[in-house]
């Protein structure tokens, strides 16, 4: 998923059209995949009875961060679309070990409560 994303950016800004629409095809499908893989994963780790909390929570602290990053991404875009590209693809890269610490977190959480 990862790969996928830090693809779009130069995609999408870097090349012609046919590069946006592979952008945006590649957008389309990490977007996809990252919400169904995001939802499970919520519901995995909150318990039944707080899950709407849960939800709410994640979905407000998610659009939060998509509207700075967003909003960065709209400031980088002015000044110049390469310095954009590179937050963009260097920004995907970072959260990679992220990932790998969450789902190292989750598989922990789910051996305590086996």
């Amino acid at each position: 998923m990862f790969a996928v994303e830090a693809a779009t950016a130069p995609f999408l800004f870097l090349g012609r059209l046919p590069g946006a629409i592979a952008g945006m095809a590649l957008w389309g499908i990490s977007m996809g995949t990252q919400e169904s893989i995001m939802r499970a994963a919520v519901a995995d780790l909150i318990p039944a009875e707080r899950r709407a909390t849960g939800f709410g929570l994640f979905h407000m602290a998610f659009g939060v961060a998509w509207f700075a990053g967003s909003a960065l991404m709209g400031i980088l875009y002015q000044r110049d679309v390469r310095a954009l590209v590179a937050f963009a693809v260097a920004i995907q890269v970072l959260a990679i070990p992220l990932a790998v610490l969450a789902n190292s977190a989750r598989l922990k959480t789910q051996r305590l409560k086996s």
